[in-house]
Parts: C-alpha cells; sequence; structure tokens
C-alpha cells in the first residue's frame, strides 16, 4: 500500500481500504490453492495478510520532513501503528532519497527472489529516513516512542485531530478523469497498445501451431490405426 505523506488526512482510509483489498484477494487465492497453499506460498509474510509479504510505503517523506513537529510525530507513529495491525514493512520513501527507493527494492529482491533477507529498524523519522522491517516492531517500542500511545485507534484518532481526516468516498470523489489525464504518457501508451498487439499475434500462432499439432498427431494415430489393422490382417491370412 501505498501512501501519500503530502496529504496526511488520507493516509489512514487509502492504507486500510487496499489493505482489505490485499485480505481478501490473498483469501482468494489460498482457497483456490487449498491443500496445496502452505507448501506453494510459504506463509513466511503478513498472518493478518494470509502469511503474504505486504509493505506500507510512505511516499514524499521529503515533505513531511518540513511540516510541523506535532504533525510529524502524529503521522510517524501513527503509520507505525498500522503497519503493526497490518503486519506490514513500513518504509518512508522519496525520488530524491536514492537510499530510501533502494531499500526498498533490496527488501523487494528478497520475497520475490530470495537474495539476503533485510532487517531495518530506524524509528528517528526526524533525522533519518522511517524504516521498519516487519516483526521488529512491537506495541511497547511504539508506546514508549510516542508517550504512552500504541493502539492504532487511539493514534487515528489524534491523526485526525491534528490533520483531519477523509473517507475513501470522499478521496475517490475528488479523483475526475481530467486529473487522470494529465499523467498520461503518449511514449508509454503506444508502446503497451503495441505489446498487446504483439500479445495477440503470439496467441494466434501459438493457437495455430496447436492445431497443426493436434492435426498431425490425428494423422499419425490414424495411419498406426491403419498399420495395425493391415498387420492383424496379415496375420489372419496367413493362419488361414
Amino acid at each position: 500500500m501505498v501512501v501519500d505523506l503530502s496529504k496526511p488526512d488520507e493516509i489512514v482510509s487509502i492504507a486500510r481500504f487496499w489493505f482489505k483489498q490485499c485480505q481478501e484477494r490473498a483469501k482468494e487465492v489460498l482457497r483456490s490453492l487449498g491443500e496445496d497453499a502452505e507448501s506453494l506460498l510459504g506463509l513466511q509474510g503478513s498472518p493478518q495478510c494470509c502469511g503474504l509479504p505486504v509493505y506500507l510505503l510512505a511516499h514524499k517523506c521529503s515533505v513531511i520532513k518540513q511540516a510541523e513537529p506535532v504533525q510529524q510525530n502524529t503521522v510517524a507513529y501513527t503509520l507505525r501503528a498500522l503497519a503493526l495491525e497490518m503486519g506490514a514493512t513500513l518504509l518512508y520513501t522519496d525520488v530524491e532519497d536514492k537510499q530510501s527507493i533502494a531499500l526498498f527494492r533490496k527488501a523487494l529482491n528478497h520475497d520475490v527472489f530470495g537474495t539476503e533477507p533485510v532487517q531495518v529498524f530506524v524509528t528517528d523519522h526526524k533525522h533519518r529516513t522511517l524504516a521498519i522491517s516487519a516483526g521488529c516492531d512491537s506495541e511497547q517500542k511504539l508506546s514508549e516512542s510516542s508517550g504512552g500511545a500504541s493502539n492504532s485507534f487511539e493514534l487515528v484518532d489524534r491523526l485526525k485531530q491534528v490533520c483531519g481526516e477523509k473517507t475513501i468516498e470522499q478521496i475517490d470523489g475528488a479523483a475526475s478523469v481530467i486529473e487522470m489525464e494529465q499523467y498520461q504518457e503518449s511514449a508509454v501508451d503506444a508502446a503497451r497498445e503495441q505489446k498487446d498487439q504483439e500479445l495477440v499475434q503470439y496467441r494466434k500462432k501459438c493457437e495455430a501451431q496447436a492445431r497443426q499439432e493436434a492435426a498431425l498427431l490425428g494423422e499419425k494415430l490414424a495411419q498406426e490405426g491403419n498399420t495395425r489393422k493391415a498387420v492383424a490382417g496379415r496375420r489372419r491370412g496367413s493362419i488361414d
């Protein structure tokens, strides 16, 4: 899940909405896998999300570092509470912070390709880039940092008081077609269209090849059947 730190009033709604989508999708996949689920997935990630690795990425951390200390603290503690609630790895990221992107890539490579595991526990959000691997944080550690608050509901309520809160319906309603058009990339759209066409051609080629192979197999089976009949006929003739 990716949240925008320049919009702290949207953080909770977006994070919880998309985590719920992840949970529902994970349950669907597990049901489809049946008894083979554990052996195929390994179930090494978030217990709250059927064992799948979950990341909570708080992007544009350079923006939140310019905010008032109260807002910085409240946002950081609330995100830590949400990450605990989800069993997720929490990472602050920013295009200007190459190290944060490199850390995310390294962590993701471990989950996808089985490379060396990454364990980080950086909670000093004022002077460093927040980065906490799943399983490294705890309610006790969060309580010690936040001055006694460790419950996600308590911290979410505190964030609402400091920054306000938008529901997912309000956020979705603000997204218009005009806003989406400004992010269009003609080169990307053209490349995607070309790849779609190549995929269609590839599928047609595979289907034609499959039909040809099926026809050849049918001819081969027919020839073998005729051969067996001929051999059987010669055997009967020699016996007579």
